[in-house]
C-alpha cells in the first residue's frame, strides 16, 4: 500500500484496526453502544490533562476540591462528547480500548479519524448538539467556570488549521484524536500498548500518523515512538486577562517498512 495514492477510508482503517486487535483478547474495537463508558474513561483520564484544565479555568475559583473535580469531569465528558461522539456514533471514525482483564471494563481508549473522513460536517455537529447540548460555558453554567472558558475553547479551532497546514501534501495519514487511560490504571503499560497497536497498523498499511499533545513529557515519550515535532504552538482565548496560555506539540509519524 505504499504506492497507494488514494485517502484512507474509515473502512479501510477500522478493517486494519479490526485485524489487529483480534489476537490480542485485552483490546476490543468499541461499537456505539460502548459509547457512554468511553465518554466517562475519557473524562476521568483527563482530569489532569493541562488542555481540560486550561479550557475549564477551574485553578483560580475558590471552590473545594471535589466540587472542582465535579465541574472538571462534567467539562471533559462535553469536551470528549463533541469530538469522539462523530467518531463513534456517526461511524466517521475508529475507536478501540483496553480492557480490565478482571472486571471487563474499558482501562482505555484511543480514537482514531482516517484521513478520508470528516468529523466536523454539519450533519455531525447539529446531531451532537440535539445528542448532548451546548458545552457548559454556553449556557447558564458558564458562571461555575472560568470567566474566559469559552475563548479558551474557541482558540483551540487552531489545531485542526494547523493539522490541515502541516498535513495538506500527505495523502495518506490517520489522526489519532484523542488517547486516555484511566487513574487507576496507570503505570500498567495500557497506553503504550494501544499506542504500539496503531502504529503495527499504520506501518502495515504504509500511512502517517499525526497527533497533537500538551504535555512536554508526552511529547518525549511520543519522540521514543518514532515521532517528529513539527511544530509547538502557543493558545490563548481572545481577550483573556488572566494571561493563561496552552502549548501544544504537533507531531508526525511516518511509516516504517514492514516484512510482507
Amino acid at each position: 500500500m505504499l504506492g497507494n495514492s488514494k485517502k484512507v477510508t474509515q473502512k479501510e482503517l477500522a478493517e486494519a484496526v479490526q485485524k489487529s486487535v483480534s489476537s490480542d483478547s485485552q483490546l476490543v474495537v468499541l461499537e456505539p453502544k460502548d459509547y457512554n463508558e468511553m465518554t466517562d474513561v475519557f473524562a476521568e483520564a483527563f482530569l489532569e490533562d493541562p488542555l481540560a484544565t486550561f479550557v475549564a479555568g477551574l485553578s483560580g475559583r475558590s471552590l473545594d476540591e471535589n466540587k472542582k473535580k465535579e465541574l472538571q469531569l462534567k467539562c471533559n465528558v462535553m469536551m470528549n462528547a463533541w469530538i469522539n461522539r462523530p467518531v463513534l456514533i456517526r461511524n466517521k471514525g475508529v475507536a478501540f480500548g483496553i480492557q480490565d482483564q478482571t472486571s471487563g471494563s474499558l482501562a482505555g481508549v484511543m480514537t482514531l479519524v482516517a484521513n478520508g473522513s470528516k468529523t466536523e460536517a454539519f450533519f455531525d455537529i447539529l446531531t451532537t448538539v440535539i445528542a448532548c447540548g451546548l458545552p457548559p460555558f454556553y449556557t447558564k453554567e458558564k458562571e461555575n467556570y472560568g470567566a474566559h472558558a469559552d475563548k479558551r475553547l474557541e482558540c483551540l479551532n487552531a489545531l485542526p488549521k494547523k493539522k490541515k497546514k502541516w498535513m495538506k501534501d500527505i495523502k495518506r495519514y490517520i489522526y489519532i484524536q484523542s488517547l486516555g487511560v484511566t487513574s487507576e490504571h496507570r503505570g500498567k503499560g495500557f497506553g503504550g500498548k494501544m499506542l504500539r497497536t496503531i502504529l503495527g497498523v499504520a506501518d502495515k498499511m504504509g500511512v502517517c500518523l499525526y497527533l497533537e499533545t500538551e504535555s512536554e513529557s508526552n511529547e518525549a515519550l511520543y519522540h521514543h515512538f518514532g515521532f517528529e515535532t513539527l511544530e509547538t504552538i502557543v493558545l490563548q482565548g481572545k481577550n483573556d486577562s488572566t494571561n493563561a496560555k496552552l502549548t501544544m506539540w504537533l507531531m508526525l509519524r511516518r511509516p516504517k517498512a514492514t516484512r510482507a
